[in-house]
């Protein structure tokens, strides 16, 4: 029974997110389409699996699951790229899918021929750390480097930075560390013994996880997008270090007397419009020379705000203060105040007295 389960659970877990992502219209979205593209091909993968494992594996069969085995990997990350970039297109990546191409060729020469498909497995294997460790590391870059553009764009970066996808990232990897680990061992030493269910049960969990968190996103919208025109057209821009600290002035003065940080979604390009400057100025103005992104700049402002409020109306609830400094809600008010002191603001106020 527990190894009926373990080869049939991976592939139900794909199949069932899949039809799900189907259903789900993903031709609105081009990051949402490659998604559904790699719970087909992780369907198929784990398909290869159930057939394996079921005694009835066949060298078409171990063909397949060399190409799709070796393009998740990289279907994942364009997925990330997607994401970041709504008009990243495929042949960025394409070069990536390569090797599972060419070793499923192997395979299906080998098998037509009556040549050594152990070889073609072992290759395979050796393989998917390589490629799953390129995809992670080119995936994390991207999105450090998005992550960082939010925080110079937006004020409040909540659901903003992709985070749970990173998170989905890293277990994305640690699936390749299961298989490359199970694969060492050798798939034949699971067959028929309910040892199955460890791998198939971790992978399945994670394969869940994965989708889920999938399903579940659906951003960046344009909405949420830093504007390509102004980026592309203040990409080259740069100021002078005597000019950059009277930019900072300005800045600092319009926080004092106007207050911006108190308005709720505050953009960089809401500050550049009021000091007469551009985003790019403003942000590598506030980046040099606080040493802040401009996410990190506006929390100190509001949490200092938040500070005077305590000293001079100690009996106003926390919440009132946190709307009134601006932010958008409660959980980013604890987080920032938290990142800015090192206390909640309840435990802040204890210390105080």
């Amino acid at each position: 029974m527990l190894y009926t389960l373990a080869t049939v659970l991976p592939m139900t877990v794909c199949l069932f997110w899949t039809v799900l992502l189907l259903l789900d219209h993903p031709g609105r979205d081009k990051a949402r389409k490659v998604f559904t593209g790699f719970g087909i091909v992780s369907t198929v993968l784990y398909t290869c699996h159930l057939v394996y494992f079921s005694g009835q594996g066949s060298w078409p069969f171990e063909c397949l699951y060399s190409l799709c085995t070796l393009s998740v990997y990289p279907l994942y990350n364009y997925y990330i790229r997607c994401l970041i970039h709504k008009r990243r297109r495929m042949d960025h990546f394409a070069p990536w899918l390569i090797p599972g191409v060419l070793i499923s060729l192997w395979g299906l020469y080998s098998g037509i021929s009556g040549g050594n498909m152990v070889r073609v497995q072992e290759v395979t294997m050796l393989c998917i750390p390589v490629i799953a460790l390129f995809s992670s590391i080119n995936a994390a870059i991207g999105l450090q480097r998005f992550r960082k553009r939010a925080q110079n764009y937006y004020a409040d970066t909540e659901g903003k930075t992709l985070d749970p996808i990173f998170i989905m990232m890293v277990l994305l990897m640690v699936m390749a560390v299961l298989s490359s680990t199970a694969a060492l061992i050798g798939r034949e030493q699971f067959l028929g013994s309910d040892l199955l269910v460890l791998p198939s049960g971790m992978c399945s969990l994670l394969l869940f996880c994965i989708f889920y968190v999938g399903y579940k996103t659906d951003i960046p919208a344009e909405a949420l997008l830093i504007p390509e025109k102004e980026e592309q057209s203040e990409a080259d821009s740069s100021i002078a270090e005597g000019q950059q600290q009277v930019l900072m002035e300005k800045i600092e003065a319009q926080m004092e007397k106007q207050q911006l940080f108190r308005n709720k979604g505050l953009l960089i390009s809401d500050v550049a419009e009021a000091v007469g400057s551009n985003r790019t100025y403003v942000s590598n103005s506030i980046n040099q020379l606080t040493g802040m992104t401009f996410s990190d700049y506006i929390n100190t402002k509001r949490v200092a705000y938040v500070k005077a409020l305590m000293d001079e109306q100690p009996d106003m609830p926390l919440a009132s203060m946190a709307d009134l400094a601006g932010y958008s809600d409660r959980t980013s008010f604890y987080r920032g105040f938290k990142k800015a002191t090192g206390l909640s603001p309840s435990e802040f106020l204890q210390k105080r007295g």
